[in-house]
């Protein structure tokens, strides 16, 4: 069953996230990560370190962003060395996201306001939009030609229960079209061509070409969502990442990560980073023996590449990935780490 929602910034229609009738896949059992013997003896280390005022990163050819505090820096891919900083002004601690925009542009998201920063030859602020009436920002998209080239941001309700994801006018910062969702949105993505946003209770696949929107139930809020090519990754009981298979929304595996809470794509790999363990339930204390870690993962098979790699912080912000190699913002500690991958292989 699919749910046709093409609609103007002046009307909306609620989904309520359930499962379309006969279109769920069989449910594969859970399985332990395998290795591959191609990449057995690969290994991920720690890379560079930079000492930073922020810890929402995003990586991509022009560098790596690092947001956080009113501020906005770029380190560079392989030394780590600061660059640029833009001060920001404004700024919501709890809901903060970074977004490529393209030719070393960016879109950055903190709470009601949105920001239009160019980067190049520096950064430069060059538009802002108030959406206090969408309410938090809890997202923000470029998709690419594939997928329409739109503008979309997902927003939590302003004190209103549920969300929305809107396309955006980058020119006059009106919608072109919204959607509501009863119990969501989180994280926004793209994956062979569509839309994908998760819910309080599975995910949302929009075909931006038709305007039609296709919900999967999946029985709770996904933790981390990410694409590799056609599949999406998405953590659900904290031990497991799921994969579904684009355009179907068909189930394609599980994996069996220990703590696994964060993903990040990076072409056809998976990158997980699996938060550390805790001596005492009752507060956040990490167990050194169930460090911060980072797994390199086959996003198209579940085996695995590498890792883990242990990294002794334990307050990961953020994640990203590009080129082969995943960066964690920091928040408590104030810095930013780089992961890189070791191979036999060339």
């Amino acid at each position: 069953m699919l749910f046709s929602l093409v609609l103007v910034a002046t009307s909306c229609t609620a989904i309520s996230v359930s499962s379309p009738s006969g279109s769920r896949g069989a449910s594969p059992s859970h399985s332990a990560p395998t290795t591959s013997p191609e990449v057995a003896a690969d290994r991920l280390i720690i890379g560079a370190r930079s000492r930073t005022d922020g810890w929402v990163v995003m990586a991509d050819g022009f560098g790596v962003h690092v947001a956080g505090g009113g501020t906005l820096q770029n380190l560079d891919l392989e030394t780590g060395q600061s660059s640029e900083v833009a001060h920001i002004g404004s700024w919501d601690y709890d809901f903060s996201r970074l977004g490529r925009y393209g030719e070393g542009s960016l879109w950055l998201a903190s709470g009601h306001d949105l920001w239009d920063i160019a980067g190049s030859p520096q950064y430069v602020i060059s538009q802002q939009y108030d959406l206090h009436r969408l309410g938090y920002l809890s997202g923000i998209l470029q998709a690419s030609p594939a997928a329409g080239g739109g503008t979309w941001v997902g927003a939590t309700g302003d004190g209103r229960p549920g969300g929305l994801i809107a396309e955006l006018d980058p020119d006059s910062g009106s919608l072109i079209r919204r959607f509501i969702i009863r119990d969501g949105p989180g994280t926004i993505t793209e994956a062979d061509g569509y839309v994908i946003a998760t819910t309080g209770s599975g995910i949302l696949r929009l075909n931006p070409r038709t305007g039609r929107a296709r919900p999967q139930h999946i029985g709770v809020f996904p933790q981390g969502v990410a694409s590799t090519r056609d599949r999406i990754w998405w953590v659900g009981d904290g031990d497991v990442i799921n994969c579904l298979l684009m355009p179907a929304l068909a189930a394609c595996g599980r994996v069996r990560l220990p703590r696994a809470s964060m993903l990040s794509g990076d072409g056809s790999r998976l990158w997980v980073l699996s938060e550390t363990g805790s001596r005492d339930p009752s507060i956040y204390l990490p167990d050194p023996s169930e460090p911060t870690t980072v797994t390199l993962v086959d996003g198209m098979t579940g085996d695995i590449i590498a890792g883990p790699v242990a990294i002794h912080h334990h307050t990961p912000a953020s994640f990203t990935a590009y080129d082969g190699h995943a960066w964690i913002g920091f928040h408590d500690d104030e810095e930013v780490i780089r992961i890189d991958r070791l191979s036999t292989n060339g």
